[in-house]
């Protein structure tokens, strides 16, 4: 006996059929199962059908799915978003066909969706496409952007997808259309309704961004033309008047005198420099050190005389101190008086050298004596000498020691007097010792 529909055996005996695998199929008395087709799928094994209606038991893709391989045991792959598939027999679909211009589709999709007025689509779209800004589109099932009508020249629409001539509207005052889109109109420019350009402000006037009208400037500033604000008078200057006409200066202040701020709008704002400053660029400048300016509205400094300085912004020289000089025109500072000299102060002009039995070191304001026991012979001495053994010096001041008096003597440095000898006992003058007999005898330490 044959086996039956749905089973094959190869050996033509139906004691041994066995079941088509999914994706396959037979009919009554087959040796061997066929694939399904295209376009169909079988998820079971022989048939549950063929038996009665005598078909092969292969399921088409359903509506909105499709499949080009032949014996597929699973359901077909849907369409993606836009394509579709609506077969117009039971084989099922090959492949999904993508949605034609106008025309859109979601996931699993059997047909396409026009697309409304204001929208459009191009072939294979999963959506439509609104006209962008400034357009409009009345038909529905368009497919191209050029479909999409522009606005009037001077009108906008700000929307996107909007299917109505009469949804253009005009660009507002400081506004103007350009490329089809309202633009605000840039700083220093102004525009009516519906204008397809700005206008530039005049002289003396200016806007900010998106003006319908130029403001004046106040009283203090001026704009040159197509300005987006009002610039202040610099310092030194006032402008008293609207600033109109193209005038372009601010009126300056009178020499030795500036403006103590920006923006002034009158002559009264103009103040004197004050006494250690001048008027230099329109500002009042401090005098530079070694400079001087005892009275207000100066236009320049004055430099030191000798023997007198300064340090930046003075109004008057000042004295070197005590201990320093200076013979420069224009000093700023003194010269310290270097060792064997000095200054007493005032105007001076150089140190004065110190005489003999007298010292200094730097920076002295009188010359030192040296001490009764030390002596200097020089003139412009730093330091004074001891007076050596067989010598004396009894008084401060001195330019030079004493010889010890026949009688007398000395045997260490720096004496302000001799010791004398012991009864019986001599010294030549000078002496710095006696002898080694008298000596151990001992000695009268009574001072001359």
């Amino acid at each position: 006996m044959a086996c039956p529909a749905g089973t094959f055996n190869g050996r033509n005996s139906s004691s041994n059929c066995s079941l088509c695998a999914e994706g396959s199929y037979s009919y009554s008395g087959k040796s061997a199962c066929s694939l399904c087709g295209a376009g169909k799928y079988k998820d079971f094994q022989g048939c549950y059908y063929c038996l009665e209606t005598g078909d092969d038991d292969c399921q088409p893709c359903f509506r909105g799915s499709a499949s080009n391989l032949t014996g597929r045991t699973t359901q077909c792959d849907w369409c993606s978003a836009g394509a579709y598939s609506s077969p117009a027999n039971e084989n099922g679909a090959l492949t999904c066909q993508p949605c034609w211009n106008g025309t859109y589709s979601d996931n699993q999709a059997q047909d396409c969706i026009p697309c409304l007025p204001g929208y459009y689509a191009i072939t294979g779209s999963a959506a439509c496409t609104p006209c962008p800004f400034h357009t409009y589109l009345e038909e529905s099932g368009k497919g191209s952007i050029s479909d999409c009508q522009a606005c009037p020249r001077g009108t906008v629409l700000p929307y996107v997808g909007m299917y109505s001539r009469f949804a253009c509207g005009a660009c507002g005052a400081g506004t103007y259309e350009l490329n089809r889109t309202c633009v605000a109109c840039g700083t220093g420019q102004y525009s009516a309704v519906r204008a397809t350009a700005c206008s530039t402000c005049r002289n003396g006037t200016f806007s900010g961004t998106g003006a319908s009208v130029c403001s004046i400037c106040p009283l203090g500033r001026y704009a040159p033309e197509g300005s987006g604000g009002c610039l202040e008078c610099p310092f030194h200057t006032y402008l008293d008047r609207p600033y109109a006409g193209g005038a372009a200066e601010c009126l300056q202040c009178p020499p030795g005198t500036t403006s103590s701020s920006t923006g002034a709008s009158s002559s009264s704002t103009c103040q004197a420099c004050q006494p250690g400053t001048y008027e230099r660029s329109r500002v009042c400048a401090p005098c530079l050190p070694g400079l001087y300016a005892p009275d207000p509205q100066a236009t320049n400094c004055t430099a030191c005389p000798p023997g007198l300085f300064s340090e930046g912004g003075a109004s008057e020289c000042l004295y070197c101190p005590e201990g320093s000089y200076t013979v420069k025109v224009g000093s700023y500072n003194c010269t310290t008086c270097k060792q064997g000299t000095f200054s007493p102060g005032g105007a001076a002009t150089a140190c004065r050298t110190c005489p003999p039995g007298y010292y200094s070191l730097d920076n002295a304001s009188a010359c030192v004596a040296c001490a009764a026991g030390l002596f200097n012979p020089w003139n412009a001495s730093w330091n004074c000498s001891m007076c050596e053994p067989g010598m004396y010096s009894p008084q401060a001041a001195s330019s030079g020691c004493e010889l010890c008096p026949i009688g007398a003597f000395n045997n260490e440095s720096g004496q302000v007097a001799c010791r004398i000898c012991k009864n019986g006992t001599f010294a030549p003058a000078g002496s710095i010792e006696v002898s080694l007999f008298e000596m151990e005898k001992g000695l009268d330490h009574a001072m001359v």
